[in-house]
């Protein structure tokens, strides 16, 4: 996280970055689980809910090894609450499992995406949630691109952590996780 940020926009960068870990802790992990389904759905609007079945779908579609990194690069206060900015990065490698063996597109470069999250202190329903609550907490209501169509390096690759490693990981033996 951007070390100059301090107070209410710090708190809006932690949380908004901890949400993106959470989506991905859920949407990667290996088995469904309810408690990292709650744990990301808590913290967004209904527009940004991630049910079970779109998990499944998309554990069918997307296998993946390695891990990412988010981090939070600015946070400015916004009408609605605060945007920060988002890089995530491919580190210590995400890669594509084609026949059993990882693969890394040489092209796709350190940065996977750049994203504005709005994190707003309301009384808006969560994703999980009917009900406005009695007072304001954080809650991300907005996720778009922060590059739209260009590549996120544009934005985010001076950011990325040193030093850099693009190995593929240890092959796991047969039924670990």
């Amino acid at each position: 996280m951007d070390a100059t940020l301090t107070g209410q926009p710090r708190e809006a960068a932690q949380f908004a970055a901890e949400t993106k870990v959470a989506n991905d802790l859920y949407m990667n992990s290996n088995d469904y689980n309810p408690t990292l389904m709650q744990a990301y759905n808590e913290r967004v609007v209904k527009t940004y809910f991630w049910p079970e079945a779109l998990w499944k779908d998309l554990r069918t579609k997307w296998h993946t090894t390695g891990g990412t990194q988010w981090s939070a690069i600015g946070s400015e206060q916004i009408d609605s609450g605060y945007r920060v900015t988002l890089c995530e990065f491919d580190t210590p490698g995400l890669y594509s499992i084609v026949d059993s063996k990882p693969v890394h597109d040489q092209h796709f470069g350190k940065s996977l995406s750049a994203e504005w999250v709005t994190v707003s202190w309301t009384t808006e329903p969560s994703a999980l949630e009917s009900r406005s609550t009695p007072a304001p907490r954080p809650l991300v209501t907005s996720i778009v691109s922060a590059v739209g169509n260009q590549n996120p390096g544009t934005l985010c690759d001076k950011y990325a952590p040193e030093p850099f490693v693009q190995q593929p990981p240890d092959p796991i033996q047969p039924g670990q996780k």
